[in-house]
């Protein structure tokens, strides 16, 4: 490392819960607005798949000790599409540290 530079970890923690999931889901929709080929060639409309989406975000129900229970905040634990969504918001929060005037000489993930 040169004298002016500044190693910088960034750990994060409990992601899931602590990501919105109308954030992640905004994260994902330009990432679809962006490969429109992606839903066309599935014959998807957008609107209907921001629907689903946003359905099973919002679904955040679970059984703990035989009781049912409802996660009020974040991206549901144990769902599928929380892994994926985390991933795609975590790529957008790094491409806009990247475009920053603070430009990294090394990023890794």
């Amino acid at each position: 490392m040169v004298g002016t530079e500044l190693l910088v970890s960034f750990v994060v923690q409990s992601m899931y819960t602590n990501i919105l999931g109308e954030k992640a889901v905004s994260a994902l929709m330009e990432i679809l607005e962006r490969e429109e080929d992606i839903l066309e060639a599935e014959r998807i409309r957008k609107e209907s798949l921001t629907r689903l989406i946003n359905l099973t975000v919002r679904t955040t129900y679970f059984t703990f000790n035989s009781s049912i229970n409802e996660q009020i905040f974040g991206l549901p634990m144990g769902s599928p599409l929380s892994a994926l969504l985390a991933n795609v918001y975590m790529d957008k929060l790094e491409r806009e540290f990247v475009k920053s005037p603070l430009q990294p000489r090394v990023l890794m993930r």
